[in-house]
């Protein structure tokens, strides 16, 4: 086995733990991996940001609206970066073979993601 594929088994596994992918080829789960780890690292930084001013600066303003906002959006962020995904599931085997679908999720299916034909 090569080196980059052992280490995309090792992530996979990893990232297996964190939240269950159902049949998703090995290619789906190296690209759900690597989304995954590249969405919270976003979230990470957009809540350090966050922190780290109390007052709202253009970009926030521009974003979010009013200063007023700040705490909602901190809240947000907060969860977004503290949540245990581990419930969560994203489903390769769908039957929305939509080509200008890439995923959808509905009420009553909390965390689980259906992958679509655009994906």
């Amino acid at each position: 086995m090569s080196e980059p594929c052992a280490i995309s088994q090792a992530i996979s596994r990893l990232y297996s733990s964190i939240f269950n992918l159902l049949a998703c080829s090995a290619s789906q789960e190296t690209t759900l991996v690597a989304a995954a780890l590249a969405a919270q690292n976003y979230a990470a930084a957009a809540l350090s940001y966050t922190l780290a001013r109390s007052i709202s600066p253009p970009r926030f303003l521009t974003w979010f609206g009013t200063a007023a906002d700040h705490d909602t959006v901190l809240i947000h962020f907060t969860n977004l970066s503290g949540n245990n995904y581990s419930a969560h599931s994203l489903d390769c085997a769908c039957s929305c073979t939509d080509s200008s679908v890439y995923a959808y999720s509905g009420p009553t299916a909390y965390g689980k993601v259906f992958l679509c034909g655009s994906f």
